[in-house]
């Protein structure tokens, strides 16, 4: 997979749907509270807005 988009949680989405993924599995690592305000997170928006489960793992 190659991302041409910056926001890489909507290239991740899209992908699953194209594909009809069954599983998405995605790694997750510790972020600071004003990281996390300032940037959101890819895995929260990954894992609330998936149409298929999603396996996290920690990285």
């Amino acid at each position: 997979m190659h991302l041409t988009d910056s926001d890489a949680a909507a290239a991740l989405l899209d992908l699953t749907e194209d594909v009809e993924a069954n599983l998405l599995v995605i790694g997750v690592r510790r972020r600071s509270a004003v990281g996390k305000l300032l940037m959101g997170s890819t895995a929260q928006r990954l894992i609330l807005e998936a149409r298929c489960p999603v396996l996290a793992v920690k990285s």
